[in-house]
Order: C-alpha cells, then structure tokens, then sequence
C-alpha cells in the first residue's frame, strides 16, 4: 500500500537499494512487449486493468497485485485484484481479498500523492525490518502483507491510480529489473487507459449523436469508403420494414433498394460532395420497404474523413422518411394547379389585410400581375373608398368564419366592378384566426345584362298598359264616335237633298225652255 515516506526517507537496506536481476536483461523487453501487447488487445477499462494484474501476478508470482484507483480527496479504491488460485481455498493462508474496498487511512500523510505524482517507487522488503510508523506497519499487517512494491500510474502528468504488489508469506527482496519492468508496464498501462477513455468517449458521442437522431425518427448510417461496409441503425432498418438482422452492413444493402430512376440522381450528388463541391451531401430518392412499395427519403450525409491523397475515407448521415411530406406537396401542387385553372379570382390575405396569395384568375380580373399585388394593402388596391359594406364583410368573416355578397371594387384601369365575393376565415393549428380566403367572381356583364333585362320588361310592361288603356278608351269612344259621325252625316244629308232640289229645278228650267223654242 502507499508509503507515508518519500523514497529518500525509506531505510536504504529495504528501499530503493540496487540488486542482483533476476533474470537476464534480454528477456525484459520480449516480457514486455508480450505483456502490453494483451493489454492493448481490448479497448474496455476494466478488461485493461484486469489484464495487468492477472499478468504481474503471474510475472512475479506474487501472493497479491491490485490496482489502487486514486480519487481527488486522497482515498482509493481496489478496481482490480489477483491473487494466487490457492488462496481462495478453505484452509488459504489469511490473505483477505480486497477488491471493491476503499481506504481512507489516517497513517497516509498529506504528501504520499505528490510523491508518487513525480513518478517515485515505493518499496518496502520486509515490514517486520521497516523504520515506518507503527500505525502503517499495523495497517499492513493487518492486510496480510509482509513486502511490498508501489508503483505510480500515470496519465500524462496526472496520477491515475497505484500498481501495487505484495508478497505475503515472507520478505522479499524486489529486483532493479522487476522495478523497471512494472514502470514500463505501468507507463503502457497508462496510454492504454487514455487511449480507452478518448474511444469510450467517442463512442458515448457517437451513441448521444445516434440517440438525438433516431430520437427525432431519422435513420443513422455510417459508411466506410475503404471496405464499402456500412452501419445501419436499427432505426434505418425499420424504418423500411426490416428487423435488426434482416439486413446487413454492405453498401449493397442499400444501393439495392434505392428506386432505378433514382440512382444516377442520387450518385451525382454523392460524387458533387467527394469533389467538394457541395458542403454536405442531400438527396431525395426512394428506397424499397420490405413489402415491395417505395417511401421517398431524404439522405443526408458528410465526409468526416479523408486520405492524404484526398480521397474520402468516411462517410456518416442520416435519412428521413418524407413520404407523407412529398404526398402532401403533390396535392398541393394539384390545388395550386386547379387554383390558376379557375376563372375565379381567389386571394388570401392576412388579418392586416396584406395580400399573401394571388392567383391567375386574379391577375386577369384586376389587372394587377402577382409581382405587383403581393405585399399590397388589400382595402387599398381593390376599393375606391371605404364603405359600410365592406365593414359589415369583415366583421362577419372573424365573427362567424364566413361571408358572402355582392362588393364594388376597381380594377388595375380603374374600371368599376361588380363581384360577388366568398369569404373564409382561416385558423392556425391553435385555431387562431390566421388570414381570410377571399373567391371572387365578376358579375359586372351579368349585372349590366340584368339592367338591360329590367329595362326591358320595363318598357314591354309601359306598352302593354298602354295597350290596354288605348283598348279601354276605344271601347269607352265608340259611341260617341258613332253619334258624331250621324250628327256630322245629318248635314250633309240636308244639304244634298238641298243640292238634288236645286238640280231638279235646273233640269225642269232646261227642258222647259226647250219645249218652248
């Protein structure tokens, strides 16, 4: 366990005293490179930590090696433990395991971590020949130790934790090379634990990053340029069907699935990004489910990393399902459509009555192109004045959600016009009042039509009374009519008779002056 005495304050006979080797030099660095080259077989903390120790014990035959993980308050914890098979039998000598514990020792002084932080070894040979404190002595003993061998471990310049060896059944004399060789080992020990940390972070950023996307309902996939392998999320599976097995880590996985009208779109995009012409990569395509039908994604992906000749070596993005998005931009696409077939003029406009929408049917009504209308007071572009109806209209609308009637408006010429108007109220996904959908019909022709209509039946109407009223009076002048005309016949009948008497006398004169010649 960890000295209360820097090695210079260590009785020089069982402290860092030179020694016979006990074995030749030339086996050091084949030991070793044999030992840290199991270390570095595994990434994972505790598999490192269990590696080493199960190795020294062995190395040094050593009755206890453990691993002292140093926290900042001083205190430690065993994280790892070997010890000889035997000991765990019923009548072992009494040697208590001690992994999981954690000590917190008043003999330890205030110094021992700095002293052990600049790399110094602590050596006891024998505890009984010891000049240390009663107190550290009792607190050995009680642990079953008899030598024993500290070395640090170090994390670049911070002090991980401690190596430590003991040797239980009797004194030991601990070897300049065995010293050497723990150091060296604990230095690799060191970069494997840094090495294994950077990577567990990465991979907990990597499981955070895949998370927050699946997270959201996007697929996650990585690709490796090299071997053309490809990781599928377990989500990027389902999403098109597929179980976690049913699908496997080739590029072939997905480049199989993807639509054939789709494929050359999609490797244009992907070549654009590996010649960096593109900041990332974006593609909407289909891929084929599992049933045989196809969902439109959206694939989003970076290079995040390249070869020194620049060629991409990974890849890494997601995809989204976007079906029902590009479903829904289709029928739109058929409505905007239907709305520039119709005749009607049809415009939508927000509570401030600014113009937001502004069809064909518009542009040929009112003059105005949508260029021109769009951003336009709508009170101000289409009515010469204010009116009372038009009020009336739009306190309807917000009241009751709907409006209809008749208005008089003006065209881009300032030609009046007569329109029938449709109002509706349109709400947001809270049901506030948003904007109001305004359908407009020109009904100037028909109205002039009507007038003429009227006017029309007008002066057919005056003609029949007039008519009627010249056959009433007919009816009514008639005998007096009659009665004029013997009146004026009664004259002239006395007359003749008057004229036909004067002729008989002038035919009776005549003959009788011829009688008398």
């Amino acid at each position: 366990m960890p000295s209360e005495q820097t090695p210079a304050q260590i009785n020089p006979v069982h402290a860092l005293e030179p020694a016979a080797d006990v074995s030749p030099k030339g086996e050091t660095l084949p030991l070793l490179a044999e030992i840290t080259l199991k270390i570095r077989q595994s990434l994972q903390l505790e598999t490192i930590l269990q590696t080493t120790v199960v190795e020294v014990q062995k190395l040094l035959a050593a009755d206890r090696v453990l691993i002292l993980r140093l926290w900042a308050d001083g205190s430690g914890t065993v994280v790892q433990e070997a010890i000889p098979a035997q000991t765990t039998q019923p009548n072992a000598p009494g040697w208590p395991p001690l992994l999981g514990q954690t000590f917190t020792d008043r003999c330890f002084n205030a110094g021992y971590l700095e002293t052990y932080s600049q790399g110094q070894v602590g050596q006891i040979t024998d505890i009984e020949a010891s000049d240390r404190s009663s107190c550290y002595i009792e607190f050995l003993r009680q642990l079953g130790v008899r030598a024993s061998l500290v070395i640090p471990m170090l994390q670049g310049a911070r002090l991980w934790g401690l190596l430590i060896v003991h040797h239980c059944q009797a004194a030991r004399h601990w070897t300049a090379q065995e010293v050497d060789l723990l150091q060296q080992l604990a230095n690799q020990v060191g970069i494997a634990l840094t090495h294994s940390q950077l990577v567990q972070a990465l991979l907990e950023s990597e499981q955070r990053w895949q998370f927050a996307l699946e997270g959201s309902g996007d697929g996650v996939w990585d690709w490796n340029l090299q071997t053309n392998e490809v990781f599928f999320s377990p989500r990027w599976k389902t999403m098109l069907g597929y179980g976690e097995t049913e699908i496997g880590n080739h590029l072939e996985e997905w480049e199989s699935r993807v639509h054939p009208e789709d494929k050359a779109q999609v490797y244009t995009e992907i070549h654009r990004h590996f010649r960096c012409e593109t900041s990332q990569y974006v593609s909407e395509h289909r891929l084929r489910c599992k049933d045989g039908s196809y969902r439109w994604m959206l694939d989003r992906g970076r290079v995040i990393s390249w070869g020194l000749d620049g060629q991409p070596l990974r890849m890494i993005g997601t995809h989204t399902d976007v079906t029902e998005h590009k479903q829904a931009a289709a029928k739109l696409q058929e409505q905007a459509a239907l709305l520039e077939i119709t005749t009607d003029a049809i415009l939508v406009r927000d509570l401030n009555h600014t113009i937001q929408f502004w069809n064909k049917g518009a542009e040929h009504l009112y003059g105005w192109s949508t260029a021109e209308a769009l951003g336009q007071n709508a009170n101000h572009l289409l009515y010469p004045q204010p009116s009372i109806q038009l009020e009336e209209a739009l306190i309807t609308v917000l009241e009751q959600g709907y409006w209809s009637g008749e208005l008089q408006q003006i065209s881009k010429t300032q030609r009046t016009l007569t329109v029938e108007s449709r109002w509706t109220l349109m709400r947001d996904s809270e049901g506030n009042p948003q904007a109001i959908l305004t359908v407009t019909t020109d009904i100037t022709e028909k109205k002039l039509l009507e007038a003429q209509f009227l006017r029309a039946q007008r002066l057919e109407s005056l003609g029949t009374l007039a008519g009627g009223i010249a056959h009433d009076l007919n009816n009514l002048l008639t005998p007096i009519l009659m009665a004029a005309q013997l009146l004026q016949q009664k004259p002239q009948d006395e007359r003749s008779q008057e004229r036909s008497q004067e002729r008989s006398q002038e035919r009776s004169q005549e003959r009788s002056q011829e009688r008398s010649q």
